[in-house]
């Protein structure tokens, strides 16, 4: 899911790897909204084709595409195209088999882009997103696809007979707190698969792969001494399962 002010884009993997999109506005004015492949895990120099679900027509595009929308519509569309990862599938395109068993959140705080501010899962487990709405980052190196969480979490994967996990681990440049280490391990089925170093803020990303044959759930942990979680996003940049 992202959120540009009122316009609200929704991606789902469907069955063959084609993307369900929805795309919303959520404002009482005309709203202008950009899709772009990046978004459907497609290649950025390659054509992506829109199917339209409301009236079936169908036009194409490379790179991003822009929409008019009008005050409360939502457009949605079926779309394929060339992946941007020929092996597998990026975990933040497969919240279906994502769950943040236990997202690190200690003091729940209210959601700024809501107004009045509510907690609403702000600063939780996000696709592709800090659990605070930042882009992904570690000493630097940005990840387009990965997932975002806080220290002292595990994320519970469902593996669907992928025989690798493939995982660049760090702690988020948007973390406040530059001392602490973090720890994070790769569990299949209750056994220890990897480990990756103790990490802190400014730590150049660990890379991490680990042989997934016949193993049904991973868990994938981030261990932190203390409980100021808050101050420790944690990224797990360009998470994959691959075949």
């Amino acid at each position: 899911m992202d959120r540009q002010g009122d316009i609200q884009t929704l991606v789902k993997t469907l069955a063959n790897g084609d993307k369900a999109v929805a795309i919303l506005n959520r404002g009482s004015t005309s709203q202008d909204a950009t899709l772009n492949a990046a978004q459907l895990k497609f290649r950025n120099d390659a054509p992506v084709r829109l199917v339209d679900l409301w009236n079936g027509t169908a036009v194409d595009f490379t790179g991003e595409r822009s929409f008019r929308l009008a005050p409360h519509q939502t457009l949605v569309f079926r779309a394929n195209g060339a992946r941007s990862l020929t092996d597998g599938m990026y975990l933040s395109e497969l919240p279906g088999v994502v769950n943040p068993a236990v997202d690190g959140v200690v003091r729940p705080k209210p959601d700024p882009t809501i107004d009045p501010p509510i907690y609403a899962g702000w600063g939780g487990a996000q696709a592709d997103r800090t659990p605070y709405g930042h882009g992904l980052q570690v000493a630097g190196r940005h990840f387009v696809n990965g997932i975002g969480i806080l220290s002292n979490s595990r994320l519970e994967v469902k593996n669907q007979h992928y025989r690798r996990l493939t995982v660049s681990v760090g702690v988020d440049n948007s973390a406040t707190d530059a001392k602490r280490p973090v720890t994070f391990i790769i569990y299949g089925d209750g056994r220890p698969l990897a480990r990756s170093a103790a990490l802190r803020r400014g730590d150049a990303a660990q890379d991490l792969a680990v042989n997934t044959s016949g193993v049904k759930l991973l868990e994938l942990v981030a261990r932190s001494e203390g409980t100021d979680n808050e101050a420790l996003p944690v990224t797990w940049g360009d998470a994959a399962f691959r075949r």
